[in-house]
Formats: structure tokens, sequence, C-alpha cells
């Protein structure tokens, strides 16, 4: 059941707070994917009983009231473990609340638990060293995506209809996109990052993973302290050209000129937008700023407890200290000419649409690609608000996604925006999702 389904089952009686925690703790019990480091069982049952006596008054306080959800290890929760993912971590224990977890506990909010990730937020597969393999839902063996495979887990596999996760370069929207759900990735400063163990603050951001685009936008909208809108938007819509899409597999591909066909049935008015020149050139530079802030976060661990990170992570950590200023300086250029390249050639629409990734979820036996994250990373790096949403499968059975990048300062339309086409290009699955 979605979020916001269950929510109207508690104000109509037909569902109990306390008795659907219960069930969700069961299920997190059954978790064979890995997507949780800890479950606080104790704190989910007793934020359950007052949800319960509140409903039971009337006196329900918005639309998180008795709402499960789990939180990404990188972001704290007290009395619960806060690793990052991190074996030197391993013991550390969250005094305080992340604001954001402060925030939606005081909206009635149920934490069930801390979801797996990447080690140290930095990567793709979710195959952490120190916590064990996240397997996505769809297919065992194959990464869920990264950094927050936990939280794309966690809803894909329905142990929980809402996740917290963050995003970097795309942590939050490759997850959705692999396990089969919704992301959204909020635009810069809407969400605080206090509480949060940073793995670059001038590009990190929290966002919400769900079930339903229905709940993406009321849940997203709630996370970023947005008003609601009852707007019905027919949104000018930017598309890729066949150059844009040269490197992507050809399900991708496929799948992309089959929504694009769809969205020309509609009333949706698509212009051809000029994709951001040498994707993979800018990804590397948003990936500068990342490892150099990452090694300034962690340095004083590495000094004392270099043997809990990975040698992968240690690679990566000690390329950050060690790169050359010049090439620091050279990667905020090429961002800052993505910024102009966006504020000149996408004007004239009010979303982009690009698929999620290149490729589908991979088995973990195989090398993630370089390239994964050229479409996600683009948001990251100019400050716009992204969401993923799903639409297909490849083959083999595996989830596909695809990216709609909304204006900065414009979250409400993008959200409004994913709904709009979602029922557009799933019309039934859209009224399957509203109605369970």
């Amino acid at each position: 059941m979605t979020a916001g389904a269950l929510r109207e089952a508690y104000l109509n009686s037909t569902r109990d707070p306390v008795e659907e925690v219960e069930a969700c703790l069961q299920r997190c019990a059954n978790d064979r994917l890995n997507a949780l480091i800890a479950v606080d069982h104790d704190g989910a049952l007793s934020a359950a009983e007052a949800a319960r006596e509140r409903y039971q008054r009337g006196a329900s306080i918005g639309v998180w009231d008795g709402i499960s959800f789990v939180a990404k290890d990188n972001i704290a929760a007290a009395t619960l473990p806060w690793t990052a993912g991190i074996g030197a971590y391993r013991d550390r224990i969250a005094q305080k609340d992340a604001e954001v977890v402060a925030d939606l506990k005081r909206a009635g909010a149920v934490l069930i638990g801390k979801a797996n990730l990447h080690e140290a937020a930095l990567g793709t597969t979710n195959d952490n060293p120190w916590y064990g393999r996240c397997h996505n839902p769809h297919q065992r063996g194959y990464t869920p995506g990264g950094s927050s495979g936990g939280s794309g887990a966690a809803v894909g596999s329905a142990l929980v209809p809402l996740a917290l996760g963050t995003d970097t370069l795309g942590s939050v929207r490759v997850p959705a996109a692999f396990c089969g759900v919704y992301g959204y990735k909020p635009g810069p400063g809407l969400v605080s990052q206090q509480g949060v163990t940073p793995l670059s603050p001038r590009l990190d951001t929290i966002g919400l993973i769900s079930d339903s685009s229905t709940d993406l936008e009321i849940y997203g909208l709630s996370l970023s302290k947005l008003p609601s809108t009852n707007r019905q938007m027919w949104p000018t819509i930017g598309i890729l050209d066949d150059e844009a899409l040269a490197g992507c597999a050809p399900t991708i591909v496929s799948q992309y000129g089959d929504v694009v066909a769809a969205l020309r049935e509609t009333d949706a008015r698509l212009h051809y937008v000029p994709w951001f020149d040498d994707p993979s050139a800018n990804r590397r530079a948003g990936l500068a700023l990342v490892i150099t802030d990452a090694y300034a976060e962690h340095a004083v661990t590495l000094a004392t407890k270099s043997n809990g990170f990975s040698a992968e992570i240690l690679e990566f950590l000690f390329f950050g200290r060690d790169f050359p200023t010049g090439k620091l300086q050279a990667s905020k250029a090429r961002i800052e000419r993505m910024q102009l390249h966006q504020a000149q050639h996408w004007t004239s629409v009010d979303v982009v649409l690009t698929p999620v990734t290149p490729y589908p979820a991979h088995p973990f036996e195989e090398d993630p690609p370089d390239d994964l994250a050229d479409f996600t990373a683009p948001a990251n790096l100019i400050g716009l608000p992204a969401v993923s949403f799903p639409f297909g499968h490849d083959d083999g059975g595996l989830p596909l996604g695809l990216q709609l990048l909304g204006k900065r300062g414009e979250d409400r339309d993008l959200l409004t925006a994913t709904r709009w086409l979602d029922q557009a290009l799933n019309p039934d699955h859209f009224a399957m999702n509203k109605e369970s």
C-alpha cells in the first residue's frame, strides 16, 4: 500500500498504525536483500502507538503521521548506528537526530531503521565490504544501484513505502531506476544537511524514494517544505536527439524512443534540446570535487583508522588529497560552462527528459560502467531538481528508468510534471497505485 493510501486508511479507521508498523517490522525481519543495517523495533512501535492515539482522537498531524520510512545510514538517527557504510565508523552511535529525521518524527513519521549504502556513499553498486552486499529486488546478484542502494531496495521490495537517501551525482535516482521505483533529488538548499556524514557538501542533497508518483509529489513537497498545489500542467518537454543517446544500451534507446512517441500523442509540447558536450568529462569534473571534499571529511579518521576503509575507497580518498589545484580549477570552469549551456539552450522548456542511466542494472561480478552517472551528474553540478521514474523493463525483466530535470527553484512544477507523465504513460499502473 502506498503511503498516501495508508494515510487515507488511517483517517477512515480501516487500518491501524500499530498493526501496520508491526507488519512492516516483520517484513524487515525477513529481508533477504540486506537492505537494512539496523532496525529500531522499540522506537518504531512507540511512534506507531503515538500515531494510533492521535488518529483515535481525530488529531492527526499531517501526511507523515504513522507512515513508515527508513533513512540511509549516513543520516543520523538518535541511538542508532551512524556508519556511513564505513568500517571505521562501525561503533559510532548517533547522539541526536539529523534535522531532517527530527522534522519527520515531529510530523509523526515512524523511523523503521537505517538503510545499507555503498561505502562512504562513494560508488554505484552497494557492494559494501563491511555491511554486506545489498541485492536488487528484481534479481539477486544484481546491483540495486548506489549509493542509496539500501533505500531503493527497501522501497522496491515493499519493506517500506518511503525512504531517505542522499544524492551527490545521482545516488537517489540511480537506485530508484534500478529498483523500479521513484526518486526525487530536491534543488539545493531545500532540505537541511545537518546531521549527514557528507560526501561533498557542495553537491550533496537529501532526497526521497517512493513507490508511486503521487507519493513522490506529496511527500517530496513536504520534505522540501514547499506548499502543495492542485495545478494541472501540460509541460513543455525537452527531448534528446540520437547523438545524445549514442552511448546507451539498445534497450535504453528503444525505451526512450517509445516514450517520446507516446508523448507525441498527448497535449505535451516537445522540443529537441542539446545535451551537454562531453558528458563523461562533465561527470569527471564533478567527481574531482567529490573526492577532494571526501578526503577533507575523513582525513582525521584516516590518520587513526585507515584499516576501517576498503582499498578501493582509500584509493579515491588519497587521490582527492593529492588532486592538483590546477585541475580542480579546470573542473570548476567546466561546471560553469555547463551552467551557461543550460541557461542558453533550455529556456524554452519546463523539463528535460533523459534516461537515468545508459544501461540497466548489472551483476555484481561485472565492473560498474564508468559513465553510469553521465545523465544524473548535471543536476547536482548546476543545481537543478531532478526525478527518476520507472518505465518498462529490459529483456531480462530488470526495471528501466527515465529522468526529468527541472528548472532551478521549480521543484513543485517538476513533481507535478512527474505525476502527469506517470499518468499519461502508465494509466493502468497509475490507477493501481492510487487505489493500493
